[in-house]
């Protein structure tokens, strides 16, 4: 029976971990515009799960492999495919404050473009309260969604 409470408190209790991606497309210029958010605890595990640095991690984004670094883990995290093309990211900016950790992020697009796949994997794997929370904006349509534990995608059509 004390086996039993124990595992309750212990489940009852875990944290949930979760991110915040906002998503906006501007078709005229075929710009996506992307602004990632997460606690910096939750980053930081999840950046030295992904990625093989053990250094010291500057959340100013002052020293270059951080920089690099960081914008090698949200290639690997976060992924958006206009049609069946796979978008290639730029790191614009990213800061660290109260706490959180706050990344924005620019992909370039064919303007033609009517099908937008998100993939997100952050935390993927990691743990099972996971919320990856997404969203998209093009034009006047806004959607959110909510990703999970091993539901790590999205599909949105726009005409």
């Amino acid at each position: 029976m004390l086996k039993l409470f124990i595992f309750y408190l212990l489940v009852s209790f875990q944290t949930s971990h979760e991110s915040f991606l906002g998503i906006e497309c501007i078709p005229e210029q075929g710009l996506i515009k992307t602004h990632l958010k997460m606690t910096c605890n939750d980053f930081m595990f999840d950046y030295r799960m992904t990625i093989n640095d053990d250094q010291y991690f500057d959340p100013a984004g002052k020293i270059d492999t951080t920089v690099i670094l960081v914008n090698q883990y949200l290639q690997d995290k976060i992924r958006i495919y206009a049609g069946n093309r796979n978008l290639k990211s730029n790191l614009v900016s990213f800061e660290s404050d109260n706490g959180e950790m706050r990344f924005n992020i620019e992909f370039h697009f064919d303007k033609k473009a009517k099908q937008f796949k998100v993939v997100n994997t952050i935390f993927d794997g990691i743990n099972i309260n996971q919320k990856n929370l997404l969203i998209f904006k093009y034009k006047e349509i806004e959607e959110g969604v909510k990703l999970s534990y091993g539901e790590t995608q999205h599909t949105f059509i726009v005409k």
